[in-house]
């Protein structure tokens, strides 16, 4: 780096103060970018609701994904009853408190290619288990 400062001093003629600026700069840029970097890491992949473990579990929530609110595990036992797997494309989960079985209710709206090619919107309901979130039941909505 200072022979890389050198010549462009040399060859450029810029003061010491004009290379210590384009050297403050870049320091700047450096921390600001990793700020960035950490603020979308955040809000992406943060745990920032502030509900207590035990409260998620009962709820449900333990079961859902934190970046989309869908259930890997159910969206997977939908895609194996569609024509075109590949063409499922998530809109919205809901699910309900665990009841005394320890079982959760899902429902899940989503978008997927029908027989014809065109997109249909659809629904799908499900069973899971809160301790494992293990699909129990899934069907489709016709």
């Amino acid at each position: 780096m200072a022979f890389i400062l050198w010549r462009m001093k040399r060859f450029h003629k810029l003061s010491e103060l004009e290379v210590e600026a384009g050297q403050i700069m870049k320091t700047l840029k450096f921390i600001l970018g990793a700020i960035g970097i950490f603020v979308v890491w955040s809000i992406l992949f943060g745990e920032g609701d502030g509900m207590p473990d035990s409260e998620k579990r009962e709820k449900g929530f333990h079961c859902l994904s934190t970046f989309d609110g869908s259930s890997y595990l159910f969206n997977d036992a939908i895609k194996s009853r569609l024509r075109d797997p590949d063409s499922f494309e998530h809109v919205e989960t809901k699910i309900t408190p665990v009841n005394t079985e320890g079982m959760h209710n899902i429902y899940t709206r989503f978008r997927a290619k029908n027989g014809f090619g065109g997109v249909n919107a659809s629904n799908a309901y499900g069973i899971i288990r809160n301790s494992d979130c293990i699909v129990v039941d899934a069907g489709i909505i016709e």
